[in-house]
């Protein structure tokens, strides 16, 4: 066999024994165990060619001839469930209990009576003289996968970890089985080459079924349960000339295997140590399952703690409370502002009426006609003013004062404060029409002319429309300010809210932990 790399043996023996520290501090037996088992095997650079499958499809009497002598017994011990592993050597045999606390040696010839009982010795270990497995070969049978004693699987399970190559071993007639193709998608899931043995072809009845055809069925069995077989070999140990029988390129293949394994030892010891993390992980993930079930039901879901540390944060900061009543207050201000900005209070007939008024403050005016002396001009002055103010106000009611009345109503019923007491308060927060309406914006020494006319009529507009932005904002402001029901429903959910994720978020933040836990764990072994 061809050893592999010193470096790479020397890499690989440091991290299982990195792995193994983890594993123990873990407090994993079974999985360190394992480890062991495989850091032992790789100082031996020991290759295990395994051989698994149905209780009676042969797979003792396939190692037999591949021995080319009777090492295990013909007819194998339903009541067993060891694994038994045959090495080049002089004969002796060694039990090993299930708890691999004792182990016995006896001769050869008695290893079998000892088997009989797979409870007391789980491991078998045979050595004879074998020149097929050199000096680093070995041979492992386990116990049949389709016995009724779920023990055998399982041993031959546990053994998995040892093979650096298995071969499954199928009756011609069982081959599509789902108890064949189902523990057949294990081992090929494992990550390790996989052959398939199809033993007994001697059955084949050609007049039946083409022998092409029978195969073509077998790899599409394998095929529809995405098994990929390294090879198929179809064999008859019973006869040695059967047309069909590829029991001299299986030998042929096996022989191959132990005298150059290239990195197959390296790959395979890499291969079962990640399987076994992946186990390790999953033993840990099934003790945690009750307390995540437990943890999630009181945390009400896969919530992610931050996002229930940033909403209870949320709900309970004062600040937060009155930087949500200024933003309600700035969106209702700014609806109102947007409005007034809209509003035409400057109609072309305003804006003539605001032009005779401005004519009539100009220095030097004088009422025009014969007569027109000083009561004469004053009462013009008079006429123009109450002319241009009354139709200013005609005009901001429209505009202006019907839609902020409004806005305020709307504000308060959503707030469900509005009634007629809050309605007459309406009345005296609503500007009304006086002269400095229109005195306030004339300009001093005015001058009539077309230009100045459109400069004093924006300003009276502007004028007016901030008194209402004031007025409105007054209102919003005391109406804010008011025990609100719509507020106190909130402040009621809101404190049945803090409660609730006061309540969740030990469970969420231990969840956290178990989580970032697994992470730590994963990386430390590597997974």
């Amino acid at each position: 066999m061809k050893p592999i790399t010193v470096s790479l043996e020397q890499d690989l023996q440091h991290r299982l024994g990195q792995l193994e520290e983890q594993l123990r501090a873990d407090q994993d037996q079974q999985a360190e165990q394992v480890i062991q088992e495989l850091k032992h095997k790789l100082s031996k650079q020991e290759l295990v060619v395994a051989f698994c499958g149905h209780f009676s499809a042969g797979k003792s009497s396939l190692i037999n001839t591949l021995c080319g002598k009777r090492v295990l017994p013909s007819s194998p011990l339903p009541t067993s469930a060891n694994i038994v592993m045959i090495r080049n050597g002089e004969e002796r045999a060694l039990l090993t209990s299930a708890d691999q606390a004792r182990t016995l040696e006896v001769p050869l010839q008695e290893a079998a009576d000892y088997c009989r009982n797979g409870e007391d010795f789980t491991r078998v270990e045979l050595w004879e003289p074998l020149e097929l497995l050199g000096a680093h070969g070995v041979l492992l049978d386990t116990p049949g996968v389709d016995s009724n004693d779920a023990g055998h699987a399982m041993a031959t399970h546990s053994a998995l970890h040892l093979a650096d190559v298995v071969f499954y071993v199928m009756d011609y007639n069982h081959v599509g089985s789902e108890t064949n193709l189902t523990f057949a998608k294990s081992l090929s899931d494992y990550g390790k080459p996989v052959y398939m043995v199809v033993n007994q072809i001697d059955k084949h009845r050609e007049e039946e079924l083409s022998f092409r055809a029978y195969q073509a069925s077998v790899s599409q069995a394998f095929e529809m349960w995405n098994v990929k077989p390294a090879g198929i070999f179809y064999i008859s140990l019973k006869e040695a000339g059967h047309p069909y029988n590829a029991l001299e390129m299986l030998k042929k293949t096996v022989s191959g295997l132990f005298r150059d394994s290239g990195n197959l030892l390296a790959y395979s010891t890499y291969t079962a140590a990640s399987q076994t993390v992946k186990e390790h992980l999953n033993r840990i993930a099934q003790t945690e399952m009750e307390e995540r079930e437990g943890l999630l039901e009181q945390s009400g879901g896969e919530l992610q703690i931050q996002e229930l540390e940033a909403e209870l944060q949320e709900i309970s900061g004062a600040s937060v409370h009155s930087g949500r009543r200024e933003l309600f207050r700035q969106e209702q201000l700014a609806q109102i502002g947007k409005m007034l900005d809209n509003a035409q209070l400057m109609t072309p007939s305003l804006r003539e009426l605001a032009g005779l008024y401005l004519e009539s403050q100009a220095p030097g005016f004088k009422a025009k006609g014969w007569f027109g002396g000083g009561s004469k001009t004053a009462a013009e002055k008079e006429k123009r003013s109450s002319e241009f103010l009354r139709a200013l106000a005609e005009q901001t009611e429209a505009q202006a004062d019907w839609h902020v009345r409004n806005e305020l109503r709307r504000i308060g019923q959503h707030l469900e404060l509005w009634d007629e007491q809050w309605e007459a308060k309406l009345e005296d927060w609503m500007p009304r029409a006086e002269e400095s309406w229109i005195t306030e914006a004339l300009p001093s020494g005015a001058v009539w002319s077309g230009e100045s006319t459109l400069h004093y009529a924006s300003a009276v507009a502007a004028g007016v429309t901030a008194r209402f932005r004031r007025a409105a904002a007054e209102a919003i402001e005391a109406l804010m300010a008011a025990p609100s029901p719509l507020r106190q429903r909130e402040a009621a959910a809101a404190a049945k809210r803090r409660a609730e994720l006061e309540a969740r978020l030990p469970a969420a933040r231990r969840l956290a932990e178990l989580d970032a836990d697994a992470a730590a764990r994963e990386a430390r072994c590597g997974a």
